[in-house]
């Protein structure tokens, strides 16, 4: 639930009147909350949003409804401070899906921002950038995990579908396992093996890349290469992925990729994973090309259902 004026408040007096007295249900909870909020939310609001606490984790219903530390903390500031703590609270509980993306670091990206979920939080000013960013970080960790997570599986359908398109036969060998050293296989004269990278337009200079793929690269030689699909800013709040929404599609060879990592030594050993800057001049253009009609459900969808 997207911390609107109204849920604020209603938050703030559903956690001051259940710490005044217990308060045995959700009816008598709600009760007590209209009444000292001069009514100011409708009965059906107000059982929303004390359903929303419980949903979220931030109150319980055992013998009386409890509030958790973090919604006592917050409340427990003066003045417009609660309201502002108490909606960084909510945030956090269930946050949606764009702060993931609009927040980089200590920089808040507005225009990353639905143009309507912008207008309701504007009562936060001039504090929400503020606001934005600390509520991110507690939770830009996991976010970053199922945005690149969603991009990779994306990049991946996308190739395998191009490929198809072809008319070539793709086996999508991710999807059996992860130890090939590659995502995707095309039977032929000689077996083509396709490790994807994807990638926005933010993060596209640099990709990660696991020593079982390194390895994997060295071993096949030329039958192995990186294809990197790079999608614009707009796919990541998109309701549905399609053609429109790729910027490039590039590649790096075997050798090139070589000569990007250094070898081991004596003092020197890089195990799981290394994060590889590319310098521009090093990659190609694909000669892949998309088909038409490919389309997915869009982050925003899939954030709907918990990605």
């Amino acid at each position: 639930m997207l911390p609107i004026h109204g849920a604020a408040y209603s938050t703030l007096l559903l956690t001051h009147v259940a710490l005044m007295t217990a308060r045995r249900n959700v009816d008598e909870w709600v009760d007590a909350a209209r009444i000292h909020g001069l009514q100011h939310a409708s009965q059906t609001e107000m059982h929303t949003y004390a359903q929303h606490l419980i949903d979220c984790g931030l109150a319980t219903l055992d013998a009386h409804i409890q509030i958790s530390p973090r919604l006592i903390a917050a409340a427990r500031f003066p003045d417009g401070r609660a309201m502002k703590h108490i909606a960084q609270v909510l945030l956090r509980a269930r946050p949606p899906f764009w702060l993931y993306l609009a927040v980089n670091g200590r920089h808040v990206q507005r225009e990353l921002i639905p143009t309507d979920d912008l207008k309701a939080l504007q009562w936060l000013e001039p504090r929400l950038d503020q606001i934005l960013v600390r509520s991110a970080a507690d939770v830009n960790a996991e976010a970053d995990d199922k945005v690149a997570k969603f991009l990779g599986e994306a990049a991946e359908l996308l190739l395998v579908a191009a490929l198809e398109y072809e008319g070539r036969q793709p086996v999508h060998v991710a999807k059996l396992s992860d130890a090939h050293g590659y995502d995707i296989e095309v039977p032929g004269r000689d077996v083509d093996c396709i490790e994807v990278k994807a990638a926005s337009s933010a993060s596209s200079e640099e990709f990660h890349i696991t020593r079982n793929e390194f390895e994997t690269a060295v071993y096949c030689t030329s039958r192995w290469r990186l294809v990197q699909v790079v999608f614009d800013n707009a796919a990541l709040l998109a309701d549905k992925i399609g053609v429109n929404h790729i910027e490039s599609i590039r590649e790096l060879g075997h050798e090139a990729l070589q000569q990007l990592i250094p070898a081991d030594t004596e003092s020197f050993r890089w195990e799981k994973s290394a994060r590889i800057s590319v310098p521009l001049n090093a990659w190609r253009d694909s000669e892949i090309l998309p088909d038409p009609d490919f389309i997915i459900p869009g982050l925003a969808l899939r954030a709907a259902t918990h990605l």
